[in-house]
Parts: structure tokens; sequence; C-alpha cells
């Protein structure tokens, strides 16, 4: 058993190996040890190192990150008492039930069990009952359960927007955010988070912004996952753009200042800069989000040339969005004079 569980361990510590065997090793892992004997259980404690397990939740790959939260999971749930555990459960069943049921319903028959069932109402408990206290492995995973039973009723149309926000789920992810130290926080948590402001209309996207979605926005833009980045970068376009809707033409983005103090917008200002990207549409979006941050005024002088010349190169992308969101960008920046003339400038000699 020592050697068989070495060889798992060796799978795991091995970089080269490939994803896929990080996959199935971390589900034979957790089956294992949901399934296993105590002493089994034992063995995999003193053989697998819970640090390397730990930072496959900060791996790129979704599934590789959440399989390695269930098993830390399966790990810290030894240690709760009976009724913890029996609580732990009950979350864990309620969200992949409410899951499965929606995965088998058309959009309608899923409206109805919202209503029937409360379930809006039951997801912002569980994540409600997740945050208590000190927010552990088991509690991230609860969280995570719920984000995914409420984006795949997103995703079957059976939410609208006004109704995800006034179930009070998306106050409760901004405190979930608010209060996890901002290196806890994985990819998946701000996958869900893109989904939820994804889903909002633009009112209540402004509504976010008074309920402190821009509070962590700062450090988790530090981030190096590239999949976190480009999310958040999204999330922060989102929020920018729907409160410089809300300005008159020729009036700058309320957001500009705060962001400046907050420091969120030198980090989106390094992110443009930064060339290693694998994907490159990182830099892309970061300059669109800066083009609606810096609505009617002057650009930065070191980077607006450059902001424009991308912004100018982007509107043939093969991605219709960064097409579309690059020429709305130009049109918020143009709504400064000394902004249009630089637009007209590099359209002419270009």
């Amino acid at each position: 058993a020592n050697n068989f569980l070495q060889n798992i361990s060796g799978i795991l510590v091995d970089e080269k190996k490939k994803e896929q065997q990080f996959i199935e090793a971390l589900t034979l892992l957790i089956k294992l040890f949901k399934y296993g004997t105590p002493e089994t259980k034992e063995l995999i404690k003193s053989q697998i190192t819970v640090p390397r397990i730990e930072s496959f939740t900060l791996h790129y790959d979704n599934d590789i990150s959440t399989k390695a939260l269930a098993l830390l999971k399966e790990i810290e749930e030894e240690k709760m008492s009976d009724e913890d555990k029996k609580e732990l459960k009950k979350c864990e069943h309620d969200m992949k039930q409410i899951y499965n049921d929606v995965i088998l319903k058309v959009t309608e028959e899923c409206k109805k069990m919202i209503a029937e069932k409360q379930t809006l109402k039951m997801i912002k408990q569980v994540m409600h009952n997740a945050q208590i206290s000190k927010i552990t492995w088991a509690g991230q995973y609860i969280v995570y359960l719920a984000c995914y039973a409420t984006n795949t009723l997103i995703d079957k149309e059976a939410v609208l927007s006004h109704e995800l926000e006034k179930s009070g789920i998306v106050d409760e992810l901004i405190y979930f955010f608010n209060k996890l130290p901002t290196k806890e926080i994985r990819s998946f948590h701000i996958i869900h988070l893109f989904k939820f402001v994804e889903a909002c209309s633009i009112s209540e996207r402004r509504r976010l912004v008074q309920i402190g979605i821009l509070n962590p926005l700062n450090q988790l833009l530090e981030n190096e996952n590239e999949i976190t980045l480009k999310y958040l970068s999204q999330i922060a376009l989102r929020i920018i753009s729907a409160v410089g809707d809300n300005s008159e033409d020729g009036k700058p983005n309320p957001l500009r200042e705060q962001m400046n103090q907050d420091g969120i917008q030198g980090q989106l200002l390094q992110i443009f800069h930064y060339q290693n990207y694998k994907d490159k549409e990182i830099n892309s979006i970061a300059a669109i989000t800066l083009g609606f941050l810096y609505k009617a005024v002057l650009l930065p002088s070191e980077s607006g040339s450059k902001i424009i010349d991308h912004l100018k190169q982007k509107i043939l992308h093969y991605n219709q969005f960064i097409v579309e969101s690059s020429l709305d960008a130009l049109a918020q920046l143009a709504e400064c004079e000394c902004i249009l003339h630089k637009i007209n400038n590099i359209f002419i000699n270009n």
C-alpha cells in the first residue's frame, strides 16, 4: 500500500505529467479517502503531502483545482464533529441535487422548481452558513457548489437577473471575496463571479460597486493565473462600462478617480503592457477596460498612443467581442477632444 501511494504521490509532484493524470490521481485519492478504512485514510495523509494538494487548487485547469478542493474537503471532514459532518453532507447533497434537477429540466420546469422549492433562498443560506466562522476548505467547497448550482440556473435561463440580484446570492459572494484572504481565492470562484456579473443588468452591475465588488479587485489583479486574470479583467470591464453608461457624453467615468486611488488603474496598465501572456486577449481586454475608464479624459501620456493603437488594430480581430468592445472603447475615448485628434492621427498614419 505504501509503494502504491508513493507512486500516486510521485505522479502529483511530477510537473511533467499530463494534466489528465493529475485529474485521475486526485479522483482516485478522493474515492480512497471517502470510502476507505481508517487505516487507508491515515496512509493517504502520511504519504500525500497536503501542501501539494493545496497548490493544485491554484492550478489553471478548473478540473484539477476543483478535484484538489474536493480532496481537501474530505481530509478536513475527518476532523469535524458529527453534527458538522451532517450539516456539510446536507449542504453538499442539496447543492448537487439542484444541479442534477436543473440539468434534466427545460427552462419553464426549472422556473417552477425554483418557485416551489425556494431554490435561490436555499442557495443563499448555504453560502451564508459556509462563511459564519473562519472559511475552511470545506466552506470553500460548499460555496463552489452553491455557485455552480446557481450558474446552472443562469445557463438554463431559469433565473432572471433581477431575481438573482434580489435573492442576495451576489451579496453573499461579494462578502465571501471580501472575507477570504486574496491568496486563497481560486480560479473557480472567479469564474462563477464573472458569470454572476455577466447575468446582471447594467443597473445591477452599478449596485455591485455599492456592495463592495471593487474592494478585493486590486489585489486579485496581481494573480498570475491567466484564466483567472482574464475573467477578472472582464469583470472590471463590465463594472466600469456599466458605471460609465450612466454618465453624460463628454463627462468622465466616475470610477476613474476611485480606481486610480485603489491601484486598479495601475494594475490594468501593467496588464496591458505585459508581453508574456500566452493568451494575448488579456492585453486587449485591459486596453478596452482602460478605454472605458478614461471616458472623455486624456489617457496617461506614456501609454495613451499605445492603447489607442492597440484598440485600432483590434477592430479586425477574429473575436467579435474584442472587435465590438474595441470600437466602443474608442468611442468612449473620443469624447475627449485631445484624444479624438490622436485617434484621427493614428487612423490617418496607419
